[in-house]
């Protein structure tokens, strides 16, 4: 959770930590509020190898995904509120103008924040666009 101008923003990770432990969610609020420091953490090599095979793998599906379809990247240069209106900005705009893939999306919708490292609106199987009952392109 963050605070975003005058009001509060929750990341998936918000909503896992009401539903596994009300201790863990109040400490997080406190943390938010600037009540209580959040633990330092240590390094963790296999945190950092999981990482790095994760970062190895989204390369390769970009660079596949790149090949053949057109691919647009939103660029975040921080986490500040401008940085990530416009991020969310060019994500809504990308999705709007029917953007097959869309990479590092950013979303904030009704107070809730989330990325995505792929928004998909095409079969990648066929190449075909994602469409609702109503032909809408679906991402």
């Amino acid at each position: 959770m963050r605070r975003f101008g005058q009001t509060w923003l929750y990341s998936p990770r918000d909503v896992l930590a009401v539903l596994e432990c009300e201790h863990r969610q109040k400490l997080e609020h406190a943390a938010a509020h600037g009540l209580v420091q959040r633990p330092t953490k240590g390094a963790d090599a296999t945190l950092e190898l999981v990482k790095s095979h994760g970062m190895r793998l989204e390369h390769a599906v970009l660079e596949q995904l790149t090949g053949t379809l057109d691919v647009v990247t939103i660029d975040t240069p921080g986490h500040d509120d401008i940085a990530l209106l416009t991020a969310a900005e060019a994500t809504q705009a990308a999705m709007d103008a029917g953007v097959p893939v869309i990479y590092q999306a950013v979303l904030l919708v009704d107070g809730f924040l989330g990325y995505a490292d792929f928004l998909l609106g095409v079969d990648i199987a066929t190449g075909e666009l994602l469409r609702d009952e109503h032909g809408r392109q679906l991402l």
